[in-house]
């Protein structure tokens, strides 16, 4: 028995397969760039105080430090045979288009959250540094302590550890978890693999990582290469890189396994 498998069908497939893109969905301010760019960073901010009536007050440091991005390539290539191209299912193009778009995105955001984990800094915890439950809050205070904006910060986790938070009580009696549906404290959670490990979380407000693209993502279709073989080779290419402005606008802690609660 045959079964035919509509254009409609097979896209639905295949949107369940592979993930959004995790920058897009953290609010990251994007840009177009063009040559070598310089970003301000900021390491540090003004430290205000009360003073007297026409008394002095002191300076402080405004350190701005400049970064340069450069573009850097990220690539994917994908081999689709002449017979399934020739089948008669309709939007046959779109899936192989949208297909290997996912994989580009994926690999965008593998090359962006390295960039930015390293911008940060993790700090790990210690054994029993604090319970499970209060690592939300936790955060929300590394961030706080900085002088940050928490308004739009989300959380950035591995599928396990949002599981983890959803099954931590708050307490004895109310009957809340630390995290509910796709939120944390009130905050949203983006859950995803790449690049976060199921003992990290990353907490921030995500507008203050820069990320710059040359051009948007390049596909080139060659029937030639693995013609031999019935074979149709996309490779698709595209140059982007980040930077984080502000460091303390975020907060990655790793080794939460050292938790009580976990």
């Amino acid at each position: 028995t045959v079964t035919d498998t509509s254009g409609e069908m097979t896209q639905a497939i295949v949107q369940e397969l592979r993930p959004a893109s995790v920058m897009d969905k953290l609010g990251t301010t994007v840009f177009q760039a063009s040559g070598t760019v310089v970003i301000p960073v900021q390491t540090d901010h003004i430290d205000g105080a009360t003073a007297d009536e026409a008394a002095d007050v002191s300076g402080t440091d405004f350190d701005i430090v400049n970064k340069t991005l450069v573009p850097e390539r990220v690539g994917a290539m994908n081999e689709y045979s002449m017979q399934l191209l020739a089948q008669n299912v309709n939007a046959i193009d779109a899936f192989v288009v949208r297909d290997i778009n996912r994989e580009m995105g994926i690999a965008i955001d593998d090359k962006l959250i390295t960039k930015m984990q390293s911008d940060i800094g993790a700090d790990a915890t210690t054994s029993n540094e604090f319970a499970l439950a209060d690592l939300a809050a936790i955060c929300e205070e590394d961030l706080l302590t900085a002088n940050a904006d928490v308004s739009n910060a989300k959380f950035l986790l591995h599928p396990s550890v949002l599981r983890k938070l959803k099954r931590q009580a708050l307490d004895a009696g109310s009957g809340r978890f630390a995290a509910e549906g796709n939120s944390i404290y009130g905050y949203q959670a983006i859950s995803t693999t790449t690049e976060m490990a199921n003992t990290e979380i990353l907490f921030g407000d995500f507008s203050d990582f820069a990320v710059a693209y040359w051009g948007g993502i390049d596909v080139l279709v060659d029937p030639y290469t693995r013609g031999h073989a019935g074979l149709v080779r996309v490779i698709a290419n595209a140059h982007c890189s980040g930077v984080v402005r502000r460091a303390g606008s975020f907060s990655f802690r790793t080794a939460l396994n050292n938790t009580t609660g976990w």
